[in-house]
């Protein structure tokens, strides 16, 4: 229900991995893009066991030219350190059994995921949330070829001489 607003067609299936996944105008043609939502305390529990990047992660890089994680929920680094959830009302630490979680083992985590795997990471802060950023992806990989996503190119200097009104254009090399 959370995808009705955007217009989007949605299909209800089994994936062999990932929670979502479209298909999408990919650095070398057609590809596929997927998905894994987790919210905070199954991320947690992932992690701890190994299972996000023991058998989830591997699959997922594997079926799929670009994977994103969606964390879902709110969640802040508390006054000692500890990773903590709005619930009931309040900031609470999160905790697996008795034992609670430093926000930093999280942080680290995540930080490694996106700068040496290449996964997109992305905090929302609910299902709402997670369908809006979804449809937004899904448009992006889809509404030109991925060679036509340029808005970056442009950066702003304040020098009136600029013809361009300020904007200043340059490329990127590899």
């Amino acid at each position: 229900p959370h995808f009705r607003p955007y217009g989007v067609q949605v299909e209800l299936t089994r994936l062999d991995s990932a929670d979502f996944c479209f298909a999408g105008n990919c650095e070398d043609g057609p590809g596929l893009l997927g998905i894994e939502r987790k919210i905070t305390t199954d991320l947690i529990s992932s992690m701890r066991s190994n299972r996000l990047s023991g058998s989830q992660l591997p699959k997922l890089i594997e079926s799929y030219e670009h994977v994103y994680l969606i964390i879902e929920g709110i969640s802040r680094c508390g006054e000692d350190g500890l990773l903590e959830t709005m619930r009931g009302g309040g900031w609470r630490p999160v905790t697996v059994g008795s034992k609670p979680i430093m926000f930093r083992e999280v942080d680290h985590f995540l930080a490694s995921l996106q700068h040496i795997v290449g996964i997109t990471v992305k905090e929302t802060s609910g299902p709402a949330q997670t369908a809006a950023y979804i449809v937004s992806r899904y448009k992006w990989w889809n509404d030109k070829t991925f060679d036509k996503h340029d808005s970056f190119k442009a950066i702003y200097s304040n020098d009136p001489a600029q013809p361009s009104g300020g904007r200043v254009r340059f490329g990127l090399t590899r």
